[in-house]
């Protein structure tokens, strides 16, 4: 029998421009992905990178670019190379949806369908010794095109089933499905008068490598996110990561001593959410978590911008380390920008179809160490290395003050209070006067 090679495509100046760009995109979520995958330390985004780099060869060899602009050597294999790149990029990216479906642990029918996809796909490769290559050829793109169908009905079967990525992937695969279709038919010549077709083609070509490496991308995060949180510290609150318990205590304790060692004051300022119990019975645990959350991000981006450390007091309130204090006005202008902060409305649940407004009752208490600190009690009489500070002793007392200026300071216009350092009442923050 005759070892017929398919013919090698002219493609005009216009059909080169379409499909360089077309690669160009392929190229460009490769290097993109490799870049993630190098900074995250993540598996699965070296695999991203891999599977859009298999299917952008696939998409170069069929287009056609690849005997037209490639070297010698590249058009002289062509033919080899038109049978390989189908099947190796249908057996990789059927390989890479089976793991993204989990389709091992969710259904049977869709694990034994990818294991079939798979299969297919990998006896396709033994059409290279098929002696007619054309044949071979036209026998190839029947087997992937219908490899592709079948992953996509898979993939909706998945989405069925409630898995909730699997319908951008489904729009991914079903844009496969007729990309794989026009790439065929370009490389056996059917389109190479018809430049729409083409573009129609390159269009989905591209809509399955963006679509998809888009939901790969958003998987990866999950996963990232998850495995943050097993190996998170036991210092830091679970949803909001700030310092908490213990930690916060030893926190406040550094900051006093370094205060201490610089003849320096310090302060704590606490933030306190009053009507939580409201907010759990109007919204629930998953409502209260996002106003916490949402709260925290508030506190962290106005103290951030002086550098201050951010805790987790306790349930429903969270302390400011205010260290090394220059002028003890700044004060007034940290804590009433925190009260504004944390007052504006929050938005919970704001992807459903009924958002709704919650206004926080928030008081915050602004509490200064100096250091001529009355303690009392709490003054030990061998103390020679704080000159008389129990800085441990300190801590507790500050965040204790903190928190009960907070409560109190719902009274005051601002709902900011502090300690006036004249005559040592409970005052408005931004009526209090500084030494």
């Amino acid at each position: 029998m005759l070892n017929v090679q398919p013919d090698v495509l002219q493609l005009s100046p216009h059909e080169i421009a379409l499909w360089s760009a077309c690669v160009g995109i392929y190229i460009s979520y490769a290097t993109l992905s490799s870049f993630y995958a190098a900074y995250h330390r993540s598996l699965p985004a070296l695999q991203t990178s891999f599977f859009v780099l298999v299917a952008g060869v696939f998409v170069v060899i069929n287009s056609g670019l690849a005997a037209q602009l490639g070297p010698k050597l590249l058009t002289t294999h062509i033919s080899v190379l038109l049978l390989i790149s189908g099947p190796l990029a249908g057996l990789v990216a059927s390989t890479g949806l089976r793991a993204f479906l989990r389709a091992e642990q969710r259904d049977k029918v869709i694990d034994r369908g990818m294991q079939v996809v798979m299969g297919g796909n990998l006896a396709l490769l033994l059409l290279l010794l098929w002696p007619h290559r054309l044949q071979a050829l036209e026998y190839s793109a029947l087997g992937v095109s219908l490899c592709a169908l079948g992953a996509f009905w898979l993939t909706v079967r998945a989405r069925l089933l409630g898995q909730h990525l699997a319908l951008p992937m489904a729009i991914a695969t079903a844009a496969m499905v007729f990309a794989v279709l026009g790439l065929y038919a370009n490389a056996l010549g059917i389109l190479s008068n018809s430049l729409g077709l083409q573009v129609f083609t390159a269009l989905c070509a591209a809509v399955y490598v963006v679509v998809c490496s888009h939901t790969l991308r958003r998987r990866n995060a999950e996963y990232l996110r998850m495995r943050r949180a097993l190996s998170m510290s036991r210092d830091k609150d679970l949803v909001t990561q700030t310092w908490t318990g213990a930690a916060l205590i030893r926190l406040v304790d550094d900051a006093i001593a370094r205060a201490k060692r610089n003849r320096k004051e310090m302060a704590v300022i606490c933030i306190q959410l009053t009507n939580d119990s409201q907010l759990r019975q109007q919204f629930g645990a998953n409502g209260q978590e996002q106003v916490i959350y949402a709260l925290s991000a508030r506190i962290r981006q106005v103290a951030n911008a002086g550098n201050h450390a951010v805790g987790r007091y306790g349930d429903n309130s969270f302390v400011v380390v205010v260290d090394a204090l220059k002028q003890a006005s700044m004060l007034r202008t940290l804590g009433l920008r925190l009260a504004v902060a944390v007052r504006r409305p929050f938005v919970v649940n704001p992807m459903s179809s009924s958002p709704v407004e919650f206004r926080a009752d928030v008081g915050v208490g602004v509490a200064r160490i100096s250091l001529g600190r009355e303690l009392g009690k709490r003054k030990r009489a061998n103390d020679t290395e704080m000159g008389g500070f129990d800085s441990f002793s300190v801590a507790q007392d500050a965040l204790h003050e903190a928190a009960e200026l907070a409560i109190e300071a719902r009274n005051f216009r601002s709902c900011a209070a502090i300690t006036d350092a004249y005559t040592r009442k409970t005052v408005a923050l931004e009526e209090a006067k500084f030494k």
